[in-house]
């Protein structure tokens, strides 16, 4: 079975959170590893990890690029997500899902729904004088 071992939204000054600013550069970082019986690391398929996000209360899945960071034996291997698309919109709330596979070919899709909202920046304006 595979695991999700760490997951976090982080906004643009890369602080971790679950209010995201339209158009901010965010992005999401977690980790994952196959979980066996044993004690002994087990690691995912990091060639078949996906990960996807939606506007909340639509059907449209859209793919989003998991890059791998690094692999570490206690927690597997490290993804980073670059969530600027899915901060380009005008909705309130958005889902993410994620795709993994093990060497033998077991699959795990994790949803989190919402699983970040969105934020309008405030404007600042300079005061005339």
């Amino acid at each position: 079975m595979e695991l999700i071992t760490s997951l976090r939204v982080v906004n643009a000054n890369g602080h971790a959170t679950a209010e995201l600013r339209r158009r901010e550069a965010a992005a999401l970082f977690f980790s994952a590893r196959d979980s066996f019986a044993t004690a002994k690391y087990s690691p995912i398929r990091p060639e078949a990890t996906r990960v996807w996000y939606r506007p909340s209360g639509t059907g449209e899945w859209k793919p989003l690029t998991a890059v791998q960071q690094l692999e570490d034996p206690t927690i597997g291997y490290v993804y980073r997500v670059d969530l600027s698309s899915a901060t380009d919109t005008t909705v309130e709330t958005g889902d993410l899902k994620i795709d993994l596979q093990d060497a033998a070919g077991n699959q795990t899709t994790w949803t989190l729904e919402p699983a970040f909202s969105m934020v309008d920046i405030p404007v600042r304006r300079r005061a005339v004088r």
